[in-house]
């Protein structure tokens, strides 16, 4: 069974009533007759509610294992489509481990090829390493910026702070001064640019 017959079978099950189902047995009411024959039906679906009927002849007894069957196939179908999907992953896997990257098998290679086999399997999982170690290594260089740019940002911080500090000292000794000058002298008007300069400077400082 191909990749297409496989896709649309499991398309059908998608669509399907979903199971489990289970064989509910003969009901009378559906019993029919045609011609001399008697007729049975087998129900089946889940919790055994009508989803699929099985006629038979009563005489034969067919038809019951022809219930059993449709009941079961409703949880098997998918599970053997999953087991072939699975084991198809498998094959490739195998596949890719077995074929040199020249696309010749391992065991088919000798003296005269010109290169050492190497499998395609190790080939892509020695880039994939390649590529790991190359991502580690970039992000070990982004951490050593970011790293150094932290250091810088905090040493401006600490500056910014000292200079903080020795500007409020500076404001306060100005401010001793003058008042020390004025005193609570109404005419001696506002305070000197500098001093006012400083103040709104300080203003914008977070705190």
């Amino acid at each position: 069974m191909d990749a297409a017959a496989r896709t649309r079978l499991r398309e059908l099950a998608d669509r399907a009533t979903p199971g489990p189902w289970m064989n509910g047995g003969v009901r009378d009411k559906f019993r029919l007759r045609y011609s001399e024959h008697t007729f049975a039906v087998h129900i089946v679906g889940p919790d055994a509610d009508a989803v699929a009927a099985v006629f038979f002849e009563e005489k034969t007894g067919r038809g019951f294992n022809d219930a059993q069957f449709i009941a079961a196939s409703r949880a098997a179908v998918p599970d053997l489509l999953d087991e072939i999907d699975r084991l198809e992953a498998e094959i490739e896997q195998h596949h890719a481990k077995s074929t040199c990257c020249c696309g010749n098998y391992m065991t088919e290679h000798g003296l005269g090829d010109g290169h050492s086999p190497v499998s395609m399997y190790d080939y892509a999982l020695d880039q994939t390493q390649s590529q790991l170690e190359t991502a580690r290594w970039q992000i070990g260089q982004q951490i050593k910026v970011i790293s150094s740019e932290s250091d810088r940002a905090d040493r401006s911080m600490e500056r910014a702070e000292r200079a903080e500090a020795a500007l409020r000292e500076v404001l306060v000794y100005a401010e001793q001064c003058w008042l020390n000058h004025y005193g609570d002298n109404p005419e001696s008007g506002p305070a000197p640019p500098h001093i006012a300069e400083a103040r709104a400077v300080l203003a914008e400082v977070p705190t």
